[in-house]
Order: C-alpha cells, then sequence, then structure tokens
C-alpha cells in the first residue's frame, strides 16, 4: 500500500525538488506559485526548521516584538554554539493561529512568512509532544523594555500599513502631522495591555512558571532564573549593551575568551 500525503506536503515535496534542479532562479514559475500558496509556503519553511533541528541544545529568544529579538538572534548565531537557536514571539496556540490569519491574509501584498512564526509552530509542536527529562532542559532568553517606548517603536514600524485612517501630507503642516499621529496612537494604544501581560498570558502560562520579577536586580540589568525544566535568563533591553557579556557568559556557561 503506498503511504498516504496530502496535496499539500505533495506539493511542498514537489517544490523542494523543483528548487534543487532549477538552482537560485529567483523568478521560476513555480516559486511564484508556492510563495503566494500560503499552505505550501508554510509548509516548505516548516520543513526547512524541522531538517535543521539536528542538536539536542535547544536556546529559544522568546519574547515579545519590537524587543531587539532579531540582534539578538543574530549575536547568538554568530557564536557558533552547540544549539539550535530559534526566535519568536508566541507558543500559545491561539496566539499562533492569530498570527497565522494575519500572515495568510496579507501573503498576496507580502509573499514572505517570517521566520519567527515557523519557529513557533515547530517549538508548539515538540511542547505538546512532552519535554523529556532525558535530554538538555530549554533555555530561554527574554529580553524586557519599557512598554510606552515599545509601544512606540511598534506603532512607526506598522504605520506604513495602516488601513488609511490616518492622513498625512505636506499639505497639512508639521503640527498637524503630528496632532494626527497621537491620535492614532492613542487609539490603538490607550486600552492595549499587551506589553504589560506577555511575561504571564506567554512565558509563564506555556511553560508553567512563576517568575518573581519583584526581585530583579536593577543595577546588573539581567537574571537568571533556574526551573525544574527550564533555564531563563531575563535582561533589561536599557542596558543590554553593558550586560550582554556577562549575561551569556553566566546563562550559557561560555568562555570569557568567547568574543560576544
Amino acid at each position: 500500500m503506498l503511504p498516504s500525503i496530502s496535496w499539500t506536503e505533495l506539493g511542498a515535496v514537489f517544490y523542494e525538488k523543483s528548487v534543487n534542479m532549477l538552482g537560485d532562479v529567483k523568478n521560476s514559475l513555480v516559486q511564484g506559485i508556492v510563495k503566494r500558496n500560503f499552505d505550501l509556503c508554510n509548509l516548505y519553511e516548516y520543513r526547512k526548521v524541522a531538517r535543521a533541528d539536528t542538536k539536542s541544545n535547544k536556546i529559544l529568544i522568546y519574547q515579545m516584538g519590537k524587543v531587539a529579538s532579531t540582534s539578538l538572534y543574530k549575536t547568538l548565531r554568530n557564536l557558533n554554539l552547540d544549539a539550535s537557536i530559534y526566535h519568536l514571539h508566541v507558543l500559545q496556540p491561539s496566539s499562533i493561529d492569530r498570527v497565522m490569519k494575519s500572515y495568510r491574509r496579507r501573503l498576496l501584498h507580502t509573499p514572505r512568512i517570517d521566520e519567527h512564526i515557523i519557529h513557533s509552530q515547530y517549538l508548539r509542536k515538540l511542547l505538546d509532544k512532552g519535554l523529556r527529562t532525558s535530554e538538555p532542559r530549554w533555555k530561554i532568553i527574554t529580553l524586557v523594555r519599557d512598554p510606552v517606548a515599545r509601544n512606540i517603536s511598534e506603532f512607526f514600524q506598522r504605520l506604513p500599513h495602516q488601513s488609511g485612517t490616518i492622513e498625512l501630507g505636506s499639505g497639512y503642516g508639521i503640527e498637524a502631522n503630528v496632532r494626527s499621529l497621537i491620535q492614532e496612537y492613542f487609539q490603538i494604544y490607550d486600552n492595549k495591555p499587551h506589553p504589560f501581560t506577555w511575561l504571564d498570558l506567554e512565558l509563564s502560562a506555556v511553560f508553567d512558571v512563576d517568575i518573581p520579577l519583584c526581585d530583579f536586580p536593577r543595577a546588573s540589568g539581567f537574571k537568571v532564573y533556574r526551573f525544574d525544566h527550564i533555564d531563563l535568563l531575563i535582561i533589561k533591553l536599557e542596558q543590554l549593551s553593558s550586560c550582554i557579556e556577562d549575561a551569556l557568559i553566566d546563562f550559557l556557561d561560555l568562555k570569557k575568551t568567547k568574543k560576544i
């Protein structure tokens, strides 16, 4: 009996074989079709991440967006550590579904699925299978940031994609443009609790841990928490440049000779 395979999986396999045959031909018909098919594109990227997971040690940069996670991810990748490194913002199933729906809606305009949501799906599947006590504990790094600064950063990143509720132009004058921006900002963020609840709704809930931030050392800018099944490093973004080396040496047991 032939093994059962869905049309989506068959399409992803066909895409991989085609890419190998065609090399780096960016404008090929096959690539164009798959990139605009959400399910094929997502499955192809997921399979790449799954195949690349060849190490038992895992480091997760798991935090809310707009808190320098991409920069930290690149730093860790450049250290050539004996670990699979992931960068993600959500692990709650409902949050993953919400983000996936957002990508599905915009795929025709932006034919790309960002790596962080692929990492979320892959790690969620591993969590659903259960963390094995025989395997190394996951190491999780979370950066925290002043919530107002974080929201402003997100606001201006998303501004070009807003639905047209805000009218800006040279004919309005600087003061009018600024007022429009301020009004739009408060409409979006005035009652948005996300920066204040992310730790509770995501990290604490997913891994069933209680994080006592009341004892967070403001002077050093970072703290390592050891739990039964995970290790957690929390770093304050505003002190990242001054403490990142000490924090990673402590958390990952690196030699001081390692250039960070």
